[in-house]
């Protein structure tokens, strides 16, 4: 499974966490970015790249965002972009891309540049092809302006009563989705030392985004895995004994 404290330290988790209501999205994109810029993005793309997934950015001209592609709010101003690609028949793998792609996501806002995704991959014909991937999301790069962020989440729900601090952490960041408006739903169960999250929607790529929060905001030591299949998709965070 995506190991990412072999990518973050534990001070790196805590400037990633507190960059997340950042992520909200932008759609008016002006001053391009810097080749510095590019640079950086291309290097946090290189090192969440695994087997399975691919994270490409490209440069593209700005009718790129024209037409249907974001029917809600069209995108203004972008020209810079990161393809993320998996095998659209395999859950577990669109639900890997989720959490790589809402890593990339964070580690982007916390250099101070906004994103928007983008999830209709109608104009693949016109993108790099990959053998055996498929564009599962787009995220626009740029500079510009956004909304006023949402406020991160300070308490737990009541069923989370007697759960030990850091999993009831865990589970409200799950559910906190600036990138998306709102996250997927999950439970959560909590029993012998091991957090579970799971979800029966079919929307395999935000459970992963919400996971990739969970995995972050839970900064104690444990071991986690993903298990995506037919209908349904759960993750286990098993807490090390001391």
């Amino acid at each position: 499974m995506i190991r990412l404290e072999r990518l973050i330290s534990p001070g790196m988790r805590e400037s990633l966490i507190h960059a997340l209501p950042a992520t909200s999205p932008c759609t008016h994109f002006s001053t391009p970015l810097t080749l510095a810029e590019c640079s950086h993005i291309a290097y946090c793309a290189g090192r969440l790249d695994r087997t399975g997934t691919a994270i490409q950015p490209e440069h593209v001209e700005e009718g790129f965002f024209t037409g249907t592609l974001f029917s809600r709010n069209r995108i203004r101003g972008c020209t810079d972009v990161v393809l993320i690609r998996a095998d659209a028949r395999n859950p577990q793998r669109i639900t890997e891309a989720g959490i790589l792609s809402e890593m990339l996501l964070i580690m982007l806002a916390a250099e101070g540049l906004q994103t928007c995704r983008l999830f209709d991959g109608y104009k693949q014909g016109l993108l790099p092809a990959v053998p055996g991937l498929d564009t599962i999301a787009v995220l626009a790069v740029g500079h510009g302006s956004m909304t006023s962020p949402p406020e991160a989440p300070s308490s737990g729900s009541r069923s989370h009563a007697g759960w030990p601090e850091p999993i009831v952490r865990a589970v409200r960041y799950a559910a906190f989705m600036p990138s998306a408006g709102s996250g997927p739903s999950c439970q959560a169960r909590w029993e012998s030392h091991t957090l579970t999250l799971s979800t029966d929607q079919s929307d395999r790529f935000l459970f992963g985004c919400a996971l990739a929060h969970a995995e972050l905001a839970l900064n104690i030591p444990h071991h986690w895995s993903v298990h995506a299949q037919g209908l349904s998709a759960s993750a286990s965070f098993m807490l090390q004994k001391a």
